[in-house]
């Protein structure tokens, strides 16, 4: 629950963005900058989509824009508007693969 006149800035991974990168059979991101592979590297595109969806148990839920939005909207918040990457607090290394929102309520 947001209190009153409160404010929630959120950002989470951008899960379209390795969706997309495994239907055209690219890696959204290269190799070498992986912060690890997957629990199971079989060289395969689908891979970076289960590291993006597990990252070794830290992520539970996978996010787009859509969802994002309609996400914290269930929980009666009255405005969420999708937000672009603030390099003031928004860490650099997430800037291209990101969903940033507010929320105000």
């Amino acid at each position: 629950m947001l209190k009153r006149d409160g404010t929630l800035s959120v950002g989470v991974p951008d899960s379209r963005k390795y969706i997309e990168a495994y239907i055209n059979k690219t890696n959204f991101r290269e190799l070498s900058i992986w912060y690890q592979l997957a629990a199971v590297d079989t060289g395969s595109f689908i891979d970076q989509v289960n590291y993006i969806a597990h990252m070794g148990g830290e992520h539970k839920y996978m996010y787009n824009q859509e969802n994002l939005v309609n996400t914290i909207a269930k929980c009666g918040v009255r405005d969420v508007p999708l937000q672009n990457f603030d390099k003031e607090i928004d860490p650099i290394e997430r800037h291209n693969g990101s969903i940033y929102a507010f929320a105000y309520n």
